[in-house]
């Protein structure tokens, strides 16, 4: 069963999420997904890059107002 996305890419080949090649959505989070696929995957640790808590990023506009 797939835990996060995994995508196709235009030669054929299967990424997860996030893979700058990939091009087609082939497995949600929760479908079952075939062995010779998951083989094929690279090993995932981390899906996707938690941000930090805290404050939010600063707007650009709005650091340039503060300098005036």
């Amino acid at each position: 069963m797939a835990e996060q996305r995994i995508y196709k890419t235009a030669d054929g080949r299967h990424v997860y999420e996030g893979d700058p090649a990939a091009a087609f959505l082939a497995y949600g989070v929760g479908d079952d997904v075939p062995a010779a696929v998951m083989q094929e995957l690279i090993p995932n640790p981390d899906p996707a890059p938690k941000r930090k808590p805290g404050r939010p990023p600063v707007s650009k506009n709005r650091a340039e107002h503060e300098d005036k």
